[in-house]
């Protein structure tokens, strides 16, 4: 299955509601045919089969006494391992206890049960992305919920292109959602569409169809794209659904450092920082990054 399908049913999955938001649990899933080792994983040999066992991912104690998760991470190609050393802060209380990673027929995980593509999901504080405080109070307007999808599995295509696929995916949405479809006003260097707040909505799920702005340019040549929770619409559909400052945006762009497309889930107000968000992501990523 394609990167592009699996991110979109992921997305699919979670809604824009703030009943069905991401929880604080982190799930590493990962399907990596990787032949190489990455700084500080673990490999041993089973003689029998010639089965390489890696542990994708194990803790280290940093110098400062806190512990950090290392991951073994494709870097934009199956065959090349990278580590990303990710603070303990940035993952939540409960990381570690349903890490799934296997690799190919001839080199697994013994602790991986399911097949996915690499995925993270991390959170950290807007707008400068530093590590959540805790205990972590769900209701925080300035958390962000950050998913990272490793473009491995579709090394020869253009990252930029799977976004473009996806924003063009996602205006189809807006178009079957009603029959009107309006252009957005022009915000914080932004165009987009949405769906025209009128009772002949089809799916009646404006979740699932949010406005879609786009950072100024075609949607053809677009490379960054937000989704936001439309609230006219909401308010039409349903008194129930999250509107106003509690709404949120999701940001889709790619992060080359680690060859990454990035999807950052935040509340609307937020909005005006989409470029420092791109800016500040980019910066905590490269610096998870460990030497090859």
């Amino acid at each position: 299955m394609k990167l592009l399908n699996w991110i979109c049913s992921l997305r699919k999955r979670h809604s824009w509601s703030h009943a069905t938001r991401i929880a604080p649990t982190i799930v590493i899933a990962g399907l990596l045919f990787a032949v190489s080792n990455a700084n500080g994983a673990s490999r041993t040999a089973d003689t029998a089969s010639g089965t390489k066992v890696y542990h994708n991912a194990h803790w280290v104690e940093l110098s400062d006494g806190t512990k950090a998760l290392d991951v073994r991470w494709a870097v934009g190609n199956p065959i090349k391992v990278t580590t990303l050393r990710i603070p303990k802060a940035y993952l939540g209380p409960l990381m570690g206890e349903n890490l799934c990673h296997p690799f190919s027929p001839t080199e697994v995980d013994p602790d991986c049960r399911q097949n996915f593509s690499l995925g993270m999901l991390l959170r950290g504080v807007l707008p400068d992305f530093r590590a959540p405080d805790f205990p972590l109070m769900e209701d925080r307007p300035d958390l962000a919920d950050i998913q990272i999808f490793s473009t491995a599995r579709v090394p020869d295509k253009d990252p930029n292109l799977i976004l473009r696929e996806e924003l063009s995916f996602r205006l189809e949405m807006v178009r079957a959602t009603s029959s009107r479809v309006r252009d957005l006003a022009p915000i914080f260097g932004l165009e987009g569409k949405g769906t025209a707040p009128t009772p002949d909505l089809v799916n009646k799920n404006p979740q699932d169809s949010p406005d879609i702005y786009y950072n100024a340019q075609s949607p053809e040549k677009a490379t960054v794209f937000l989704a936001c929770m439309d609230d006219e619409v909401s308010r039409i559909v349903s008194k129930y659904l999250v509107t106003g400052d509690k709404a949120f945006c999701e940001e889709s762009f790619y992060v080359p450092e680690i060859k990454a497309i990035a999807a950052v889930q935040f509340r609307r107000p937020y909005l005006k920082n989409w470029e420092e968000i791109r800016t500040k992501l980019d910066l905590l990523l490269s610096g998870f990054r460990q030497s090859e």
